[in-house]
């Protein structure tokens, strides 16, 4: 009977930990969220302005103006012909409906077993702070990941290679930063994926090219620089340098505390690129390819709480990979603080520190399972294709499978 009692505490304790977890979420979504300018008017009004002929990209005032890609802008401009109270219902909608497609595709690639553990996981995601702010403010995360989850299903998965590249394409046309993960591709000299990659990428970009012109796209690619080269004092800006200018005292426009942050940005893409190249490395690309995710999440001038969306996926790969691996712990670590970052920012104005130790905390572990080539994981997927194929499509020989 003792024995018994002895086997039920670890449940005992699941239930509390689980009203944090969801009490969080619920704290988000009606004490906080209601604060925020709804994102999906500034996204309509750039759509409207595209149709008229006007840049759409004017007046820039981060966090005030469109600044992604005019790929998406159609869907804006279609959008805003409706009622607004019915655009933004539909477009709740559609992305609820990306994101549980996400969570599918990252089923269907981790294949994990149907265990209690496993369900539990991909259930907290439903609750995953980073999507209530998503789906609230009208964001675009949600296709881009769907498309980096699409794209990461494709490594080392022949069969995948034309949905993988789809996915890319999308992600990139929608935050253009993703464009990044192209590289380990281009390194591996992985030419039909690149080819469809650039084949869907022209495909979604003719949609706006035929309905709006050039204009938007160059309008775009003047307004780069200054994307690259601008900052954000809002607190809500996650970025390392908004918790280092509360410690000193400072604003983000101090020079030591801009300077640390291009130095943190050009040591994390660092990091990423030597990973990449570094031949004594592990081989797999899938691992290079989530820690670019989470590089490319964290490196930005501009990283809002919604943009950890895109750190679903390095955690799901932790959690469900390592499940008796002191790597799952990170894993637990990085979406503990994710999720409760907000909250203790709101409730007690506090920068977002802790949100910083998470996505270091994910960012050491991914550089963990890409450098240690004795760590051992559950296998996930096995690749689709003849050993032969498998031999050739590897990282050393840097030759894209026949």
């Amino acid at each position: 009977m003792e024995k018994s009692r002895l086997a039920l505490n670890p449940y005992l304790l699941l239930v509390p930990l689980l009203l944090v977890y969801i009490g969080s979420a619920v704290y988000i979504q009606y004490l906080l969220n209601p604060t925020f300018y709804i994102d999906q008017r500034i996204y309509q009004d750039a759509g409207a302005k595209a149709v008229l002929g006007q840049n759409p990209y004017l007046p820039f005032s981060i966090p005030a103006t469109y600044v992604y890609p005019p790929a998406i802008l159609p869907l804006f401009a279609g959008l805003n012909m409706l009622p607004f109270d019915l655009a933004r219902i539909i477009w709740i909608d559609i992305n609820i409906l990306v994101y549980l497609s996400s969570l599918l595709v990252s089923w269907l690639w981790l294949k994990p077993a149907a265990s209690f553990r496993n369900l539990l996981i991909f259930g907290l995601m439903l609750f995953y702070g980073p999507l209530f702010e998503n789906i609230t403010i009208g964001q675009v995360d949600c296709l881009v990941l769907l498309g980096l989850v699409l794209f990461v299903r494709s490594a080392g998965q022949p069969r995948y290679r034309a949905l993988g590249g789809l996915g890319l394409a999308l992600a990139t046309l929608i935050k253009f930063t993703p464009g990044m993960l192209l590289i380990a591709l281009l390194w591996q000299c992985r030419w039909r994926s690149i080819g469809y990659v650039v084949l869907f990428g022209l495909v979604l970009a003719s949609v706006s090219l035929l309905m709006f012109g050039a204009g938007p796209w160059w309008d775009y690619f003047q307004l780069v620089p200054r994307l690259i080269t601008s900052g954000s004092s809002d607190p809500n800006n996650q970025r390392i340098t908004t918790s280092l200018a509360w410690f000193l005292n400072s604003s983000e426009a101090n020079e030591t505390v801009r300077l640390v942050g291009s130095l943190f940005s050009v040591l994390m893409v660092s990091a990423w690129l030597v990973t990449l190249v570094w031949p004594r490395r592990k081989p797999e690309l899938e691992p290079v390819l989530l820690l670019g995710i989470v590089v490319l999440t964290i490196s930005s001038s501009l990283i809002w709480y919604h943009h950890f969306l895109f750190l679903i996926i390095p955690l799901l790969y932790l959690l469900v990979k390592y499940e008796q691996h002191w790597l799952a712990w990170i894993g637990w670590g990085g979406l503990a603080a994710i999720q409760l970052d907000r909250v203790v920012e709101h409730a007690f104005r506090w920068p977002p520190v802790i949100t910083v130790a998470g996505y270091l905390l994910l960012f050491g572990g991914m550089l963990v399972v890409n450098w240690l080539p004795g760590l051992k994981g559950r296998e996930l997927n096995q690749p689709d294709y003849s050993p032969a194929e498998s031999a050739r499509s590897g990282f050393n020989s840097r030759k894209e499978a026949a």
